[in-house]
């Protein structure tokens, strides 16, 4: 599986960010890499999306998004669902409140 997330910001922006797994994780905006946090490790780790939010000029984006996002699950890619709790725990620690859904 691979993951979208939209996060809500002011007067309509939102900001929609890929997290697939090419060989590794890729953090993807568009069809721009802004992440690749380890590449030697193909699944997404606990604090990855701290890292995207401490790291990037995304992660300014995503602080100042309204707290209710919206987290998609694609039902194709490498991604697993080991990978899901992990991301959906993080962005509970980031203050989000995701809902999934899965397409």
């Amino acid at each position: 599986m691979k993951f979208t997330l939209v996060f809500s910001g002011e007067e309509g922006f939102d900001c929609s960010i890929g997290c697939v797994f090419a060989s590794s994780l890729v953090w993807k905006l568009g069809k721009r890499t802004i992440l690749s946090p380890h590449p030697k490790q193909p699944l997404y780790r606990r604090r990855d999306l701290h890292y995207l939010i401490e790291k990037t000029e995304v992660g300014q984006i995503i602080r100042s998004s309204k707290k209710n996002m919206c987290l998609v699950v694609h039902s194709f890619g490498h991604g697993s669902d080991a990978c899901l709790i992990k991301l959906e725990n993080d962005l509970i620690d980031c203050g989000f409140k995701p809902k999934i859904q899965h397409i």
